[in-house]
């Protein structure tokens, strides 16, 4: 949708110093501005690592597009413009531009399976902030509140994590509920036409698909310093992040301190090379690094955390302070217009142990609106279960594949947007160790303003299970919200 929002300040990488618009993480509402700059062949843009971004010159372009697409019509006076087309607050000079909107979900529903349920809602209120100063400093910052009662599924498995799936840790409200909270901000600077710095408490997302068994952004919000530097005319990039995470184990109170989560540390790096517009390939790196013992507290940090050269710290034996760390291949290939190839492999342990592969076709059969997408993923053993302070986990959660070790999953999904009015179907199988999941989803309802997603809807999901201990989930619910999200409930 209409690229004004972000969930993080990615790396400028224009040919020229310019002001960067982003585009939201939400893959339910963010398909459209993605076809679009698929098709712009005005500069080379690296799309591997998300969020994605565009140029005030591209976003003035893309919503033209968007508004001819769907045949939005301006509206003339002030209310009807901050409900159709406007940001709420905005402000801007020649060299700034900051603007605000709200962020909520009011949601109800109920499981018809489940006859001992109460009413199943979700109350959520925030706000963010975003905007830029010169050609040199971004910025944004949001923060949400969050009150939730969920069916029996999701509640199991937000009291199994110890948080809620995407939004970190909870407080218990009225014995089946949660009551949770979470803040993002980051600060970019552009500091040459090649080079940039960003420093901010988000999360990132490697590949092109619905899932990646690479990087997700289905764990909570942490904070990280990453650099990049583009070279050869913008087709090879590469960037280098250092990410402090948290399991759901906490220390030890002392006199001095309180009980707080056991950290520990990552190096996130991806390497991209992007001949032309068609084809992009992009070489990624996780590494964790144990930074505390139950027997002796912190750990000393081990100085090769801080080396921003790849590969290094996979290969190179360091003791027990390096975990399984992992790479993988990621790679999109766009031989038409409204086509696209994906996928990606995972090596770790010494071994090959996944591997994703997929497809979107937009505006499929010449129908301008129809989206449709299919993926499969496969991982064996990479990531660990969670238990250990060097598995890959943050928060409870996987860092990469939502569904975790020894796991497979096929993903369909397929929208059709006209003027406003979306409907959209999405189906997953997956399987587990000795589950075999199958998940339908269906929703239906009207963009308002696609500036902050603002949108009604109402939907439901059908949730089975082949073990006997786990209930059929039957979902219904409705409401209106502000999509610039993922929030990964398919599991």
């Amino acid at each position: 949708m209409r690229a004004h929002l972000t969930f993080i300040l990615f790396l400028a990488i224009s040919s020229i110093h310019a002001q960067q618009v982003f585009i939201p993480q939400s893959q339910e509402f963010g398909w459209e501005s993605r076809q679009w700059l698929y098709a712009d062949s005005s500069q080379i843009q690296h799309f591997g690592i998300g969020p994605m971004r565009m140029s005030v010159s591209q976003d003035t372009m893309f919503n033209s597009w968007f508004d001819q697409k769907y045949a939005r019509k301006p509206k003339l006076k002030f209310i009807g413009r901050k409900l159709f087309s406007e940001h709420l607050v905005r402000a801007e000079g020649k060299d700034f531009r900051i603007w605000a909107d709200p962020l909520f979900n009011f949601q109800a529903g109920q499981d018809l399976n489940d006859t001992s349920s109460s009413l199943l809602t979700t109350n959520t209120r925030g706000v963010q902030i975003q905007g830029y100063i010169t050609d040199k400093v971004s910025f944004y910052s949001s923060f949400y509140e969050n009150q939730s009662y969920f069916p029996e599924y999701l509640t199991s498995e937000v009291r199994s994590i110890g948080a809620v799936p995407g939004q970190g840790p909870y407080k218990s409200l009225d014995n089946d509920g949660f009551d949770y909270n979470s803040v993002s901000g980051v600060v970019h600077y552009q500091a040459t036409q090649n080079l940039a710095f960003q420093f901010g408490h988000d999360k990132l997302f490697v590949g092109h698909g619905y899932r990646s068994i690479l990087l997700s952004d289905n764990t909570f919000n942490y904070p990280f310093l990453r650099a990049s530097i583009e070279l050869f005319k913008h087709k090879l990039r590469y960037e280098t992040s250092y990410a402090m995470l948290q399991d759901r184990e906490r220390t030890d109170k002392t006199l001095n301190s309180e009980a707080i989560y056991q950290r520990k540390q990552a190096n996130i790096r991806y390497l991209s090379f992007k001949p032309n517009n068609k084809f992009e390939v992009g070489l990624s790196e996780v590494v964790m690094w144990q930074r505390w013992d139950d027997s002796t507290g912190t750990l000393p940090q081990e100085p090769l955390y801080y080396s921003p050269i790849p590969l290094i710290s996979s290969f190179v034996d360091v003791g027990d302070t390096l975990n399984n760390g992992y790479i993988g291949l990621n790679a999109m290939y766009t031989p038409i217009e409204n086509y696209m190839a994906y996928g990606q492999l995972l090596y770790s342990n010494d071994q090959f142990s996944g591997f994703q592969i997929g497809t979107k076709l937009f505006d499929v059969f010449n129908i301008n609106g129809l989206y449709a997408q299919a993926e499969y993923n496969q991982v064996d053993k990479a990531y660990g279960n969670g238990e250990t302070q060097t598995d890959l986990y943050h928060y409870g959660q996987n860092l990469a594949f939502v569904q975790g070790d020894e796991a497979s999953e096929i993903v369909g999904i397929l929208k059709y947007t006209f003027r406003g009015f979306f409907i959209q179907a999405k189906t997953n199988f997956i399987s587990k160790e000795a589950e075999e999941i199958t998940i339908y989803n269906g929703e239906a309802g009207y963009l308002f303003n696609p500036r902050y997603n603002f949108n009604v809807y109402a939907g439901g999901m059908l949730r089975e299970s082949n073990l006997n201990t786990v209930e059929a989930t039957q979902w219904f619910y409705f409401g209106f919200r502000t999509s610039i999200s993922n929030y990964y409930y398919d599991l």
